[in-house]
C-alpha cells in the first residue's frame, strides 16, 4: 500500500498496545516494524520530533510502498470501523480511512 509519513504516523496511533490477545499483539508488532520509518528514511525525510510534534521535509509527503500483511490490513480496517461506529472519527484519520475503507471497497 502506498503511504506517506503522515499516513504511517496516523496508523501507528491507531494500533492497540494492550488489552488484546497475544496473536493481535504479534500482528501489531509486525505492523509497527513496517510502518516505523527506517534510519535511512529518518535521514532522507529529515524527520525530527520536538515537543511531541513530528516534522519532515516535502519528500516525506510522497507515498512509498509499505508491505502490510492481510492480517495487518484486517486489524487496521477493524480499528477504523470501531472508531467510525463509536462516532469518534477525526479529520486526521480521513486519509487512512479513504485508503483502507473507501478505496478497498
Amino acid at each position: 500500500m502506498k503511504l506517506n509519513i503522515m499516513d504511517r504516523i496516523t496508523l501507528l496511533g491507531l494500533l492497540p498496545t494492550s488489552d488484546v490477545k497475544f496473536s493481535v499483539l504479534k500482528t501489531v508488532s509486525e505492523l509497527r516494524n513496517s510502518l516505523l520509518p527506517s534510519g535511512n528514511e529518518v535521514e532522507e525525510y529529515g524527520i525530527t520530533e520536538t515537543d511531541g510534534q513530528v516534522r519532515w521535509n516535502q519528500k516525506g509527503n510522497e507515498p512509498v510502498e509499505i508491505v502490510i500483511s492481510k492480517l495487518g490490513t484486517s486489524l487496521i480496517v477493524e480499528e477504523l470501523k470501531k472508531i467510525d461506529e463509536s462516532e469518534k472519527g477525526r479529520i486526521e484519520l480521513l486519509p487512512v480511512w479513504e485508503k483502507f475503507i473507501t478505496e478497498a471497497s
